[in-house]
């Protein structure tokens, strides 16, 4: 490479250089300018509030127990260890044919 051909890529590189920055600070803005207001929280405290008394009582709905309304008879109610009961189903009207059909005179 001759001196001028090392001379111009060295001059170009410095001017590209220098574009991106100048036109980073235009597009971007001046970084050191900026100020952003964030909210901050309070702290979290290491401590636990007591629960409230008006849900968390003795007399309270216990929601993992199963319970069946509209059974009159307690009794009637199926065991845990019972398997679940299905209806039946109703009755197969299908004659087998696809065909409709005629009646018989």
């Amino acid at each position: 490479m001759k001196k001028t051909d090392i001379a111009m890529l060295i001059f170009i590189a410095s001017l590209s250089v220098i574009l991106s920055i100048v036109l980073g600070n235009v597009i971007f803005g001046n970084v050191d300018d900026m100020t952003a207001k964030v909210r901050t929280i309070t702290s979290i405290k290491g401590s636990l509030d007591d629960p409230n008394p008006e849900v968390f009582n003795a007399n309270a709905i216990n929601p993992s127990v199963q319970l069946e309304i509209g059974t009159e008879n307690p009794s009637a109610l199926p065991s845990p260890s019972a398997p679940p009961t299905s209806p039946t189903p109703p009755e197969d009207t299908n004659t087998g044919t696809d065909q409709p059909t005629e009646p018989v005179s």
